[in-house]
């Protein structure tokens, strides 16, 4: 690496010394090499930096020489952090809204990216920090109102103060265990990706789980007060998938979940719903699955429990895939005209049990088939032109 140094003199002189020095008058630390100007009494010297001291302020002295006399020149050239090298690092950092961060509090939960931090280092250079900020909400606060526009205070505290989509789809993924979202009436649609970016593309859009949370629908729009009831067939919440691959994603550390008064559509890829792994509980009850490309329910591998109640899946591609769930209760709901596997079991755990009370089969061209060690239950359920079902040798129906 190598720093050029330009200094145009005001007298003329045919050679120039250079050195490197602390910056005291009439001092030189180590000889760079010389030089003959120009007519006009310029010059340009090239610096080898790594024969420098590793730190960011020098100077330089010279000499003159000029029809045989040599003198000092009068001026030091000093370059304050010129020799530092170009250092910028990238942190990612998370906190709660309201805790200090650099210079000052953060109060906005969700992403913040580009946040520069200058820290200057012993040798007198400065290095640069780029922040990637995470910001979570309060974690005491476990009680979030939704509407699909934003209401007084719009920080979620009650229906007067509700929050917007776009602030429920940034604090979802944030949330803490135990939060609760009570979300009006309205069309829903989510706005980033998994990693809280907006994505160019639209299939990348989801809403991101990573805690245990309960989505509760069926609110009117203009909600006040407490004590409000879910009417969900009244007041529909609408999730809408729009063009994403999946329009819910919970990750791992989402352990018990709860979606009830809900309407879940058009998904484009690979599930409306799809839990990655090791969920304690996963309980769905009050809602509509429809539209769907894919499975509605998708990849509950190694969950403890499924439940799902009161709630229809309507013109699905698939309805439910179960690879790998200890115990499957679905109990008083329906699948009307879907294709594809309508309850796809395929389980190996020995102590697998799935059972499917009061269930309604109408009008679907897919199965119901249950594989592998899955002990099966269906009582008090019809089936109603779906026919290709498939049982395995432990499967009881009555």
């Amino acid at each position: 690496m190598q720093e050029e140094l330009l200094q145009q003199l005001c007298i003329l002189v045919s050679d120039i010394e250079l050195f490197y020095t602390n910056g005291e008058s009439q001092t030189a630390h180590k000889f760079l090499g010389r030089k003959s100007t120009t007519k006009q009494g310029e010059f340009s010297f090239v610096i080898p930096v790594e024969t420098l001291p590793k730190n960011g302020n020098v100077c330089f002295s010279a000499t003159a020489t000029y029809n045989g006399q040599t003198g000092a020149l009068t001026d030091l050239f000093c370059c304050d952090s010129c020799l530092c090298p170009t250092d910028t690092t990238f942190a990612s950092d998370t906190l709660i809204a309201g805790e200090p961060f650099i210079d000052g509090v953060v109060y906005t939960v969700g992403r913040h990216d580009s946040i520069f931090e200058t820290i200057t280092l012993p040798n007198g250079c400065d290095s640069v920090v780029m922040h990637s900020l995470i910001v979570k909400p309060d974690p005491t606060k476990l009680n979030y109102y939704v509407k699909t526009e934003r209401w007084g205070a719009g920080d979620g505290s009650s229906w007067e103060d509700a929050m917007d989509s776009i602030d429920f789809a940034t604090y979802l993924p944030l949330a803490p265990d135990g939060a609760t979202f009570y979300v009006a009436e309205g069309v829903y649609k989510p706005v980033y990706d998994a990693g809280l970016y907006i994505p160019e593309n639209s299939s990348s859009k989801c809403y991101t789980i990573n805690s245990s949370v309960t989505i509760r629908g069926g609110y009117p729009a203009d909600a006040t007060g407490t004590d409000v009831p879910s009417e969900p067939k009244k007041y529909q919440t609408i999730f809408d998938g729009d063009a994403s691959n999946e329009l819910f994603f919970a990750k791992n550390n989402a352990k018990n979940l709860v979606f009830s008064g809900v309407q879940i559509i058009n998904c484009r890829g690979t599930g409306i719903l799809r839990i990655v792994n090791n969920a304690d509980s996963l309980v769905v009850m009050n809602s509509v699955f429809s539209n769907c490309e894919e499975f509605a329910l998708r990849d509950l591998y190694n969950s403890k429990s499924l439940y799902v109640r009161n709630t229809m899946f309507l013109n699905n591609n698939n309805s439910i895939h179960i690879p790998s769930v200890i115990s499957t209760k679905i109990e008083k709901c329906s699948f009307i005209e879907n294709s594809g596997y309508l309850i796809l079991n395929e389980s190996l755990e020995s102590e697998s049990n799935l059972l499917i009370d009061s269930v309604s089969f109408i009008d679907n061209e897919g199965s119901l088939i249950v594989r592998g060690s899955v002990s099966t239950d269906i009582v008090n359920s019809i089936f109603n032109r779906s026919s290709g079902h498939y049982f395995n040798s432990s499967s009881l129906i009555s």
